[in-house]
């Protein structure tokens, strides 16, 4: 069974933000960023894009942080029992930085994980442990379809409109602007 710890959706943090953790965790840490930031990787400094998933493994170093006026993310702690080999099933690289084509998606799942962790349901445990792996899976199969060059032309493109509309629902988007900054027709772009 998967256990939550603690989890926390479109937490918003002011600069200069950093978390360091020099001996790590006793558990896994998901994080969905959803603004620019950095990370120390392997004595590195790297920046890091918005819409990135990374996935620390137990007892290993965590920095990471931010210069923008502001930092977000998603994130949630938590662990296996010993007998689950979940990991097992998955392609999910741990203490790498993964860019996503759909981190809407993603963020959903933590979204319902706080909701359910706040409640005091008797299935709350088993709850958590099925949005969790579903959170996993898709992720997991994210990464898939990118690895194999599933993707068609404008795939990416796509995701990124689908986030920019899922992140503004109060901006009027209009289909023949939509289609013309794709240099598409709109019969086309509706396809």
């Amino acid at each position: 069974m998967i256990s939550i710890l603690r989890c926390g959706f479109d937490s918003r943090h002011r600069v200069p933000f950093s978390k360091f953790h020099n001996q790590g965790l006793p558990h896994y840490l998901l994080l969905l960023i959803k603004s620019p930031c950095y990370f120390y990787l392997e004595g590195k400094k790297e920046n890091i894009p918005a819409n990135t998933a990374i996935l620390f493994n137990r007892n290993r170093q965590i920095c990471y942080g931010c210069d923008h006026p502001l930092y977000n993310d998603d994130w949630v702690h938590f662990d296996l029992s010993q007998e689950d080999s979940f990991f097992n099933q998955l392609s999910i690289p741990f203490d790498t930085p993964l860019y996503l084509p759909n981190i809407s998606l993603l963020t959903s799942y933590i979204r319902l994980m706080v909701q359910e962790n706040s409640l005091s349901s008797p299935h709350r445990k088993q709850s958590l442990d099925l949005l969790m792996r579903g959170l996993l899976y898709s992720l997991d199969a994210q990464l898939h379809h990118t690895a194999t060059g599933e993707n068609k032309k404008y795939f990416f493109s796509f995701n990124e409109l689908r986030t920019s509309i899922h992140n503004a629902p109060y901006q009027t988007w209009n289909l023949d602007e939509l289609a013309a900054s794709f240099h598409m027709s709109t019969s086309y772009f509706q396809q």
